[in-house]
């Protein structure tokens, strides 16, 4: 009878044990293998495109060519050669009064003639000579960012004479910065001078918006 009974205790232990040990062994966490850096982690594409990113590309100011024009002026081009324009050519000669530069502008793409760099409440002298208006045709001219006109005006009306040209005085602010002359011609187009007040800005051109 004893032995009957431990026979028994061995037959049922015998399956509880083996139940805890799966129990066990499927409640053990698996150890997760090892992370690898790969050539596609989030930290190397981002190094690689900031590095490939190459600074936004400036547009050069404009020079002195080293030329002159028939009438003793220094021709200011553009770097990137003369520029193209379908509208009206038009020839900018301006007369600085601090030094008396005289410089020869012509426009480009956008219609702006190349920048002038003038001291502060200096006087400029502009000859405008157009190609194809006729004589007795007005022209518009306004100071877009301070300064005045001749007489003090911050517009003025003037009319083409017997060679198409008009010949108006600028004067600039004591304001450093820009300061933009348009001019409207008789066929509807707008041209802009753009004298700059102080030290030379060398980042930007009145086309970069």
């Amino acid at each position: 009878m004893f032995a009957l009974v431990i026979a028994m205790a061995f037959l049922v232990s015998g399956p509880a044990q083996s139940l805890a040990k799966q129990s066990v062994q499927r409640s053990k966490p698996v150890a997760a293998p090892p992370l690898k850096e790969s050539a596609g982690s989030v930290t190397a594409p981002l190094l690689t495109t900031a590095a490939a990113v190459s600074a936004p590309a400036r547009r050069l100011l404009p020079v002195t060519s080293g030329q002159t024009d028939a009438q003793g002026f220094d021709v200011v081009v553009w770097p990137e050669g003369r520029p193209h324009y379908e509208g009206e050519p038009v020839v900018a000669r301006v007369t600085t009064g601090s030094d008396n530069r005289k410089l020869h502008l012509e426009v480009n793409q956008m219609g702006e003639f190349p920048r002038v760099q003038v001291t502060p409440g200096e006087n400029m002298n502009v000859r405008l000579q157009f190609q194809t208006s006729k004589p007795g045709m007005p022209v518009a001219l306004t100071a877009q960012d301070g300064g005045t006109l001749g007489e003090a005006k911050m517009s003025q009306r003037v009319m083409l004479d017997d060679q198409r040209s008009v010949t108006f005085d600028f004067a600039a602010s004591a304001n450093v910065g820009t300061h933009r002359v348009t001019v409207v011609t008789p066929a509807g187009e707008v041209k802009t001078l753009d004298f700059w007040v102080g030290e030379p800005n060398t980042m930007r051109t009145t086309a970069q918006r």
